[in-house]
């Protein structure tokens, strides 16, 4: 999820299916790039909003470039990857593009799709065949020097340089200790994100269990790493556990204005850090969102949270808008203001967008309004008028969020107590959860609009029927 927007645009851009779309948020229309041959895996944007790059993988891939103000493509690359493409990244000043490849062995290439005379990639390397090397899931570049990268998988990260000229990259991977981490939980934990701090040596993962890993350039140190490699120097924990055994993962980092890391986060919240990793502003559960996807920041002017000012003229925090999307297929926008917000109401964001969180598991047609009702695989019912468009008129994902959220809690709880002395899971209750997670992922089986289409009809999985007033969202209590 990308967002276009700026002074004189209102716009996203995402992924659906094997198709890109630019969406007017305002406007409510579309507009659709189309050419891919199977699902659109990975996407990228430009700092100017003005180049947009998706990439398939499968047979017949291809990586694309495109003017996100005319969605028309300027640059096309055919089978990028043996298998097409799992991720990539943008280089700051546009030109290069860097992809990692869903092959095995994996591959990493980079692409200068501003020269026309590239008909492929400029430097490329196959990964070495062990659990270490593969499985990379992220790449990234460093905003400050387009010739050295970073990628993770879920155990190591990788730290890739190249010169013009040369056809290969040089990459190594900084190893790391058990002692390093507070708890062998944290350690088993996985690594989902890396970025570079602007105006800095240091580079930080995050990881499924909240923690935020240090790198930065070393002298040789008690014969650790080569000089000027990275390595691990320290480990910050930025999501304490609520409950033992369950952790907040971070599953988004990006940095901002060259002065803050923006941390999205399994539990909804977002929040800023200055480079010391100090929390300057959070954005917490009050926007009620699930698992943070994607966050992505407009071209507008950055603006003051608040009125009050540091002597020097300075604000304490500020930030242009941005957009956030989460696991429930919800796209909302913010603002600065929310963090210095009082009222709640005014701390929950704009809607831009209302999707379909999982598979569509049942639909039924109103007999004789314009309503489309859909019901999801995971338990949520949503209709649509799809005369007028835009919006659903109801759904249930503030509840179902709820819902989702106080259940993760219950079970880390549950899952904690079911453990033996020596942390060993109890088998029967393992199976007993795995029942009922097959339970809710076919919790909604059919609908139906009675004759009069005054009441909607929600069959379940269990054998039960619920009765859904169409015109509030509401469940009837029969008498």
């Amino acid at each position: 999820m990308h967002f276009l927007t700026d002074e004189s645009r209102t716009e996203i851009f995402y992924s659906a299916a094997h198709t890109g779309v630019i969406y007017d948020y305002v406007s409510k229309e579309q507009k659709l790039l189309q050419g891919h041959c199977n699902k659109i895996t990975a996407t990228a944007c430009s700092q100017n909003k003005r180049w947009v790059v998706t990439a398939d993988s499968g047979d017949d891939s291809m990586l694309v470039v495109w003017d996100s103000l005319s969605a028309t493509p300027v640059r096309t690359f055919l089978n990028p990857h043996p298998n097409g493409v799992k991720t990539m990244d943008l280089s700051a000043d546009n030109q290069y593009i860097a992809t990692l490849g869903a092959d095995t062995p994996q591959t990493v290439s980079l692409w200068d799709w501003t020269d026309e005379k590239q008909d492929g990639p400029i430097c490329s390397l196959e990964f070495q065949y062990t659990d270490v090397f593969q499985n990379q899931h992220w790449i990234k570049f460093n905003p400050d020097n387009p010739y050295e990268l970073c990628c993770n998988g879920v155990e190591r990260v990788l730290f890739l340089n190249w010169s013009p000229g040369l056809t290969k990259f040089n990459y190594y991977s900084p190893p790391r200790d058990k002692k390093d981490f507070a708890t062998p939980d944290r350690e088993r934990c996985h690594y989902t994100k890396t970025v570079f701090l602007p105006g800095t040596q240091i580079a930080v993962t995050g990881t499924t269990g909240g923690d935020l890993l240090v790198w930065d350039r070393t002298l040789i140190i008690m014969g650790i790493g080569e000089q000027d490699e990275k390595r691990l120097v320290k480990i910050v924990t930025l999501n304490q556990e609520e409950v033992p055994g369950h952790f907040d993962a971070i599953t988004m980092l990006l940095t901002i204005d060259n002065q803050y890391l923006v941390v999205g986060n399994s539990d909804g919240t977002i929040r800023f850090y200055d480079f010391t990793f100090k929390a300057v502003a959070w954005f917490e559960k009050e926007l009620n969102l699930s698992t943070i996807k994607s966050i992505s920041f407009s071209n507008k002017i950055p603006v003051n949270a608040a009125q009050d000012k540091d002597p020097d003229g300075q604000s304490k925090f500020k930030c242009s808008d941005f957009i956030v999307a989460d696991s429930n297929a919800m796209v909302v926008q913010l603002k600065s203001t929310i963090f210095e917000a009082i009222d709640k109401n005014k701390k929950r964001g704009q809607t831009l967008m209302i999707g379909i969180k999982s598979s569509i598991s049942a639909i039924a047609c109103h007999p004789y309004k314009t309503l489309l009702a859909l019901a999801g695989a995971e338990g949520f019912v949503i209709i649509y008028d799809y005369v007028q468009k835009g919006d659903p008129k109801f759904h249930q994902y503030e509840q179902y969020t709820k819902d989702t959220r106080e259940k993760k809690v219950e079970q880390a709880g549950a899952g904690d107590k079911s453990k033996g002395k020596k942390g060993e899971e109890d088998p029967a209750a393992a199976k007993r959860e795995e029942k009922e997670k097959s339970q809710r992922n076919k919790i909604f089986t059919t609908l139906e609009f009675t004759p009069q289409g005054d009441e909607l009809l929600v069959g379940q999985s269990n054998g039960t029927i619920q009765i859904i007033d169409p015109e509030t969202g509401k469940y009837k209590e029969l008498s």
